[in-house]
């Protein structure tokens, strides 16, 4: 089949949006180029088949995959293996490196797009997923592994029904595109309301929307191959050649405006947008091969030599993009050796690896499947390998790894028994010889501080109980800032008055609530007083019980996470200012003291700033230590460096009239 100059600069100008989008240049809407690239597969694609079979007379299945193994495979192969490879140097071993684990051998059998399906898109951290952008690749191999059944169905009906129900065939094809799209736009626009329907909430329970449905599967993006497609099929074919050029030229200029509007971000980046980048590029494949005036836009040598490439380049962009950016800052430097790189690396694996093996019309002893086998196999050996090294890589770093790193002893299987009260449970952490109990109760920060405050009672020869919840700050039931679980509060009041500890540690992150959480109808003021009035009331009801009582202040919150930052080429970090660090916990922490100190009686603090600041600024490490599991939570052993100034407190607290 001859190719289509002007479809092949289509495909350059799609793949320059995407790396507009994905570099930061300004193009808001550039990822809709993706979007063209489907619409470009499903024309050339149908187009390729349906002049084969117009040549031979049949179809032939299995060259037909044959081809799309010997097209995509081998250059994703490169790409994968070599990311992952990369990847152990460049990225860090706490997250980074399971991510491109778990992407690569997704990769090897073209399920990116599922193993994605959890995530919304736009909210991923991109940075940490150097291969991310392979669920658009996967969601196209699954149309082709649809399209043959398709196209095999439609030729059987054809040529051995009468005309009525070729006919019949026809509407029933465009009834299911026009079914895909209605479903893209139920998914994304009506998702409040198809999120209740039976069957989408169990979905959503486990958490999957209805717009990442629409986003990930081939059945809600088969209508952007199927307007490609109808292009290229004898069924809906515009027969009359347009026979005015200027009428081509309009409308190859009307098209092009369409699509700009798309990607240029002067409407709303939804759906809609979606679906008139679609019909703009329906419309540049139509008129695009009538104009005579405009041709040279899409069909110069150079626009046309980066849609051969454009496969390659759109590979390769993302990887180079991620890894540069964890070993460089993002300048416009930066940005400018990335995207040379990315068509220099392009260029040549098109060169030497793409071309040749797609020319060879006999790949000797080798089939299709086989190459696919030796993919799976190869990117299963390769995550296998990099299983085994990534622990190794981050003890490397900081003597630790990130599943030591983030379980705490309340996540150890308990070695003594359990108390239970409703919804509150803790291992009874101590001895028949232990005297006395203390009791740490809170959200996700009495879990942080969980291990340094065992080993303290220990050091006090005092039993130990951890109570902890995720997002539900201890406080009163009926508290302003609300709690998941409001029975956890409930039954953790009642445990505390039956266990009567003679101490309790409130542990919560209170910034969360009063700086970060958006409530209804209530101000970021009267919520900070809220708080302090809270913390008194919690404080009083405690003291009523007969227990002591101390307030930890969460420890400094940091605007990174230091653990991306770290890999076995970039061990550097950075202090982070003492001023921009406190200025995120003051305005809480002011608030929590004035109203202990209305309250008019002396309250003991453990306040972790000395551990971890000083003048010149504040690190996440501790004597070479990590100390934090992410920007907010200290890590086990960042809790175990606070066992001393936790035992010091209990003493003060415990000596204290």
């Amino acid at each position: 089949m001859e190719q289509r100059r002007d479809v092949q600069g289509l495909r350059a100008v799609a793949v320059l949006l995407v790396l507009l989008y994905h570099f930061d240049l300004g193009v808001r809407g550039g990822y809709l180029g993706v979007d063209m690239f489907f619409v470009i597969s499903g024309y050339v694609i149908s187009r390729s088949t349906l002049t084969g079979i117009q040549k031979e007379g049949r179809f032939d299945w299995r060259r037909f995959y044959l081809r799309r193994i010997r097209r995509l495979l081998p250059a994703i192969s490169v790409v994968s293996v070599a990311t992952a490879l990369a990847s152990l140097l460049t990225l860090s071993p706490f997250g980074q490196q399971q991510t491109t684990t778990r992407m690569l051998m997704s990769a090897g059998t073209y399920i990116s797009n599922i193993v994605l399906i959890k995530s919304v898109y736009f909210a991923l951290d991109s940075a940490s997923n150097p291969l991310l952008h392979l669920w658009s690749l996967a969601v196209e191999e699954q149309f082709y592994l649809m399209w043959g059944p398709v196209i095999l169905g439609v030729l059987f009906i054809m040529r051995k029904s009468r005309a009525r129900t070729r006919l019949l065939v026809k509407y029933v094809l465009a009834a299911t595109l026009f079914g895909s799209l209605g479903l893209f736009i139920l998914f994304i626009r009506y998702e409040p309301i198809v999120v209740t329907w039976w069957g989408f909430r169990f979905l959503n329970g486990n958490g999957i929307m209805p717009s990442q449905l629409a986003f990930y599967l081939p059945i809600t993006r088969a209508w952007e191959f199927g307007a490609g497609a109808m292009l290229a099929t004898p069924f809906w074919t515009v027969r009359t050649r347009i026979k005015k050029h200027w009428m081509s030229d309009a409308g190859f200029v009307l098209s092009s405006a369409v699509v700009g509007v798309a990607v240029s971000g002067w409407m709303p980046l939804d759906e809609t947008a979606v679906i008139v980048a679609v019909a703009g590029t329906v419309g540049l494949i139509y008129f695009a091969q009538y104009v005579r005036v405009l041709k040279f836009v899409l069909e110069n040598r150079a626009i046309v030599k980066i849609g051969d490439i454009s496969y390659s380049v759109y590979l390769w962009h993302w990887p180079i993009w991620v890894i540069f950016g964890a070993l460089f800052s993002r300048s416009l430097t930066a940005t400018f050796v990335a995207v040379v790189l990315t068509f220099v690396i392009a260029a040549a694996q098109y060169e030497f690896i793409e071309q040749p093996i797609r020319k060879v019309e006999k790949l000797p002893q080798i089939r299709g499947r086989q190459m696919v086998a030796g993919f799976m196999i190869v990117t299963l050996v390769v995550s296998l390998i990099m299983n085994q090294l990534t622990p190794a890589v981050a003890k490397n770093l900081i003597g630790t790894t990130q599943h030591e790193l983030v379980t705490h002893i309340v996540d150890e299987p308990c070695a003594g028994r359990m108390y239970t009260l409703g919804y509150t449970s803790s291992c009874w952490y101590g001895d028949k010889n232990s005297v006395g109990l203390a009791i740490l109760v809170g959200d996700s920060q009495a879990k942080s501080l969980s291990d340094g405050f065992v080993a303290a009672a220990r050091n006090l020869n005092m039993n130990a109980l951890v109570f902890d919840r995720a997002g539900c700050p201890f406080m009163s039931i009926d508290a302003i800032i609300p709690c998941e679980k409001t029975q956890w509060r409930a039954d953790m009041w009642a445990a505390i008055k039956t266990l009567g500890p003679k101490l309790v540690i409130v542990a919560n992150l209170n910034y969360l609530y009063t700086e970060e959480i958006e409530y209804e109808n209530v101000s970021r003021a009267k919520l900070r007083v809220s708080w302090g009035n809270e913390t008194v009331k919690t404080i009083k009801r405690i003291k009523s019980f007969g227990s002591k009582v101390i307030i930890t202040e969460p420890p400094p919150k940091f605007l990174r996470d230091f653990r991306s930052q770290f890999s076995l080429l970039n061990k550097r970090f950075a202090l982070e200012d003492f001023a921009q660090v406190h200025e995120r916990l003051n305005s809480t922490r002011a608030a929590e003291r004035r109203a202990i100190i209305a309250y008019g009686q002396s309250q003991t603090y453990i306040n972790f700033d000395d551990m971890l600041c000083s003048e010149t600024g504040c690190s996440q490490f501790i004597n070479g230590k990590l100390a934090y599991e992410d920007p907010s939570h200290l890590s086990k052993q960042g809790s175990l460096a606070m066992i001393n100034k936790i035992t010091e407190a209990i003493r003060l607290a415990l000596d204290a009239k």
